[in-house]
């Protein structure tokens, strides 16, 4: 992707292709109250685990971000929940890290 958004839920996988693979940024955004944490997988495989400060609304978003390295083609991604706080997930962007 280059620069691409995908609607992503908790517990849902999405798949993206990567074109050549490499390393991507993973822009995630989300509400939640309480505060929450969340490991992200990558082809069924934890990279990166991402901390959610609290919000003051469900409707405000606020954004995390990680670096994510994806294999040459497509790639499975998922947010898993650690914590019982409540999350909601509204969309994941990548895109490529310029080397």
């Amino acid at each position: 992707p280059q620069g691409t958004r995908y609607s992503i839920r908790k517990g849902e996988a999405i798949e993206v292709d990567s074109g050549d693979g490499g390393e991507f940024e993973a822009v995630i955004a989300f509400a939640t109250k309480t505060g929450s944490s969340c490991a992200i997988l990558v082809n069924g495989e934890e990279q990166e685990q991402l901390g959610f400060p609290n919000v003051q609304s469900w409707s405000e978003k606020k954004t995390g971000k990680v670096t994510l390295i994806l294999k040459p083609g497509k790639n499975t991604i998922e947010i898993q929940h650690l914590s019982k706080r409540g999350i909601n997930f509204s969309y994941i962007d990548l895109k490529p890290v310029k080397q």
